[in-house]
């Protein structure tokens, strides 16, 4: 049965009603049975795109996921996501999609979250490595929940990989949002991996048909959401735009020469990290030790046109470029690293096109 926004708020006025004419009658009590419904992940972003709903928070901006698939002419998709329900609806236990972050923001009601940090879920597996359905009855003693809750104007953050259950305590509307990036990046290529051996563990007594490799991605992405040149395509498209946003703030200073973070003694998150502590902080002496992080990340060029200026002008002069490089820098790393691992998959020796376009993104990190 295929509903409509319109019948499930029909739905909802007639349950509240319900509800409502029983409590006059003192007749609702918790074991009172009911038509529970939750209407979930209704695009409204996508839907009503024209007129956005939200901003996003600077802390949760760096969102992949959805820059992504808002490049897809041929796939109408987001990660945004309403969530409307009555008192009593709830989610199973699970973690998010392709093990991105989420936030959650109620705008009316109130949530119980119970959650588990990552890996914590691994306590509640029975013999057969299945988690429970329902953490709320299904619970091993010795593994306790962190349990919040989350009243009306307030936001949940949910870590990769996070597993959680979530109760309306009340009528509750929610707005969704799954992002992933660079710090999660690893975690997302897991996922993909792990679910992948399942697949193939599962249909293994077809392995000797033909297209059992191209089989095993299509239900990998039925089941997960992505296959491997999928990801490729993902990887690729943020590699790439990543590429030339750092390129042009390298050239907007003027500067000439390879970073040094592409050697392999550096890491690009030392040099994110150096950069960042060296100019925002407003003690003169850590901005004059400027001069060792500058020559030990940035061409020549850079370095000695920052240098020029006097120490107390160039954090805020030249930060926001210096840490828009390193932070380029730090994502294009992550994004290399997953994709030598995929290089080197029986997975990418079907995907001829995928080999072909990430070596020829090597070619074009080295220039």
């Amino acid at each position: 049965e295929e509903w409509t926004v319109g019948d499930f708020l029909n739905y909802w006025r007639s349950d509240l009603k319900t509800r409502q004419q029983l409590a006059s009658a003192q007749q609702l009590t918790s074991s009172t049975e009911r038509r529970i419904l939750y209407l979930k992940d209704w695009h409204y972003a996508r839907q009503y795109s024209g007129s956005p709903a939200y901003k996003l928070p600077l802390i949760f901006s760096s969102d992949w996921l959805n820059e992504y698939w808002a490049s897809k002419c041929d796939v109408d998709d987001d990660y945004k996501f309403v969530y409307m329900g009555p008192k009593g609806s709830w989610t199973p236990f699970h973690a998010d999609v392709l093990r991105s972050f989420s936030w959650s923001t109620n705008i009316c009601g109130c949530k119980e979250w119970m959650m588990f940090p990552p890996g914590g879920e691994d306590r509640l597996r029975d013999k057969l490595g299945t988690l429970p359905f329902d953490v709320s009855t299904d619970c091993p003693n010795q593994c306790h929940p962190i349990r919040v809750i989350q009243a009306a104007g307030e936001t949940i953050f949910v870590p990769s990989g996070g597993h959680h259950q979530v109760r309306n305590l009340e009528d509750t509307i929610s707005i969704n949002h799954n992002w992933s990036n660079a710090c999660n990046l690893y975690r997302m290529y897991e996922h993909l991996k792990s679910s992948l051996e399942e697949v193939k563990k599962e249909i293994s007594d077809c392995m000797s048909m033909d297209g059992w490799h191209q089989q095993c991605q299509l239900i990998l992405k039925a089941t997960c959401g992505m296959d491997y040149s999928e990801f490729c395509d993902y990887l690729l498209f943020i590699g790439e735009a990543r590429l030339q946003e750092r390129d042009n703030a390298i050239m907007k200073l003027k500067g000439t020469g390879p970073l040094v973070s592409h050697t392999a003694n550096t890491r690009s998150c030392d040099m994110l990290n150096d950069v960042l502590n060296t100019f925002t902080s407003s003690d003169m002496t850590r901005q004059q030790s400027a001069t060792p992080v500058l020559y030990r990340y940035f061409p020549d060029s850079i370095t000695s046109l920052i240098l020029s200026t006097p120490a107390v002008a160039r954090g805020e002069r030249y930060y926001h470029d210096l840490a828009l490089i390193a932070y380029r820098s730090y994502e294009l790393e992550m994004i290399e690293n997953v994709l030598k691992e995929l290089l080197n998959t029986e997975e990418l020796e079907n995907l001829v096109e995928c080999r072909q376009r990430i070596l020829k993104f090597y070619q074009c990190l080295q220039m």
